[in-house]
């Protein structure tokens, strides 16, 4: 891995980066339905608008892991859409990006985080 490391909050500018590491994670493990594609090729209004919020992983300038905060209720949050991309797994990014994800959450003042994925 060489590089810095740089967790950060998403930008409209990673928004096909984060499609793709989504899409690829979901064609390796699942179905991509149509909800999801809806949801990853327009992630501000399907996450950030309804009040979630997403952060992105970036090493050597390219966004290499993604996680979503999807509003529920008042406080209450679901981690989703977290992935890492397949060159970068093994190396402890998506720890990192998930232990960003849960302090950003604590700092918004969330209450309770749950992942609702029954996969």
């Amino acid at each position: 891995m060489s590089g810095e490391v740089k967790y950060r909050e998403f930008a409209t500018s990673d928004g096909p980066a984060f499609q793709q590491l989504n899409e690829e994670w979901i064609k390796d493990h699942w179905v991509l339905e149509e909800k999801d594609k809806k949801t990853l090729q327009h992630p501000d209004k399907y996450i950030i608008q309804p009040g979630g919020r997403i952060f992105v992983t970036e090493q050597a300038g390219e966004v290499v892991a993604c996680c979503a905060l999807m509003y529920m209720s008042e406080g209450q949050y679901e981690v989703a859409k977290m992935t890492v991309s397949k060159s970068h797994r093994g190396k402890g990014l998506g720890k990192g990006m998930l232990t960003y994800t849960i302090d950003q959450a604590r700092k918004m003042g969330t209450k309770k985080l749950v992942d609702l994925d029954l996969g």
